[in-house]
């Protein structure tokens, strides 16, 4: 059999002018391989399940929301510690299970910024401090848990600010609430532990698992987090209906040896953040922070986290992409194999779709972007080639 004969047909089956169109969809390809095209399919699947499955109330974990109705009837409009100590006193009397409080208290308090509680010093000499109020409420058999402060610096250096020692009493412990944050703002990953000069740190929401109970081995790699549809996944109730009592008669149902949170949920809190389930199509608002706890504490409980992203899965697939617009570059001057194409395309996307809602995660929306700026570029292609060769006809 004559090479060069070989050869020739070759070159014929894929002329040299294509190589340029081949090395444009190859750019393509690299750029939606990356993190931001598995972040936003991963995102779009949540969604899209969040709208689609069914749900329940979650039997472990209720939330006492410090809501904007509970926020106008507070005095002069602060959540203090004379507060917080009351409602903590109060969910204490219905024997839950443990308590965790979403609140920072690094620092000693100071009435500098509560007047009403500086005047009430002033009038009763006998009237004990904030600090002190809460620190005898927190005094208790029932485990709690305060939330501490993790600070990271430009150089990767790691350093947690606890509360205050005298709040560290017997059955009190603390986990760091700061919430992970991608690049876009969006919070789809949590850490459960970190290691601090040899000593495992856990997260806030890993320490209120612990003390209910379970077992939790250390790891030190981010889970992306499952999310739900807050509403309708967990029991929530404002504070202020918490105070005046109208659970009293019904606190076995909803309390009891329960996981309790309690938070701040009041517009102006600067404690809501951007979830996959956020955006204006999605008809959802940022999350307040007690949610984000909730929704990672369900996720640690029942081991829902999504699963670790495969790369295999994303590189076949996108082989699989490149192969068929290569062949469509290939015989695009044919009817009937760009038809066979677009078939080839369709059922490849809708491969991967199925994959992606099956957990997955094969960020399906690569080969579809590839595909459609493919055949794009060979619109573009076809349409130039005519041009030229209408022009030297002419």
């Amino acid at each position: 059999m004559n090479l060069r004969l070989i050869i020739q047909s070759v070159l014929r089956a894929f002329p040299f002018r294509f190589i340029g169109e081949v090395l444009i969809l190859g750019i393509i390809v690299i750029f939606v391989a990356f993190r931001i095209g598995e972040e936003k399919t991963v995102d779009w699947r949540q969604v899209f399940k969040n709208q689609k499955a069914e749900r329940s109330i979650d039997p472990e974990i209720v939330i006492i929301k410090i809501d904007d109705y509970a926020f106008r009837s507070i005095p002069g409009g602060n959540v203090n510690r004379e507060y917080i100590a009351k409602l903590v006193e109060e969910i204490k009397s219905y024997s839950p299970r443990v308590i965790g409080l979403d609140f920072l208290f690094t620092t000693p308090y100071s009435d500098k910024n509560d007047q009403i509680l500086s005047e009430l010093r002033k009038s009763d000499p006998e009237y004990s401090d904030p600090d002190q109020r809460l620190q005898r409420a927190l005094q208790s058999d029932i485990p709690m848990v305060l939330g501490a402060d993790l600070i990271t610096n430009d150089k990767e250096k790691v350093h947690i600010i606890l509360p205050i020692d005298s709040f560290l009493v017997d059955n009190v412990s603390a986990g760091f609430t700061k919430v992970v944050m991608g690049k876009d703002e969006v919070c789809r990953e949590v850490n459960l532990f970190v290691n601090l000069s040899g000593t495992d740190i856990p997260a806030f929401s890993t320490q209120v698992c612990l003390l209910a109970g379970n077992v939790i081995e250390p790891d030190y790699t981010f889970k992306p987090i499952r999310y739900y549809s807050s509403a309708k996944t967990f029991a929530s109730f404002s504070s202020k209906d918490i105070l005046d009592g109208k659970f009293q008669q019904v606190s076995d149902n909803w309390f009891k040896d329960k996981i309790i949170l309690i938070g701040v949920t009041y517009s102006g809190s600067n404690d809501f953040f951007k979830t996959p389930l956020s955006g204006f199509f999605r008809n959802r608002e940022d999350l307040p922070g007690i949610f984000i706890h909730a929704i990672t504490i369900k996720n640690i409980l029942n081991q829902t986290f999504i699963p670790a992203r495969k790369r295999i899965y994303n590189l076949v697939a996108l082989v699989i992409t490149m192969v068929i617009l290569i062949t469509g570059i290939i015989l695009n001057r044919e009817v009937l194999p760009a038809l066979l194409l677009l078939i080839a395309g369709v059922v490849h996307i809708l491969i991967c779709f199925r994959l992606f809602l099956n957990d997955v995660n094969l960020p399906f929306l690569a080969p579809l972007l590839i595909i459609i700026a493919g055949v794009c570029i060979l619109f573009l292609i076809n349409k130039t080639r005519k041009e030229y060769i209408n022009a030297q006809i002419t």
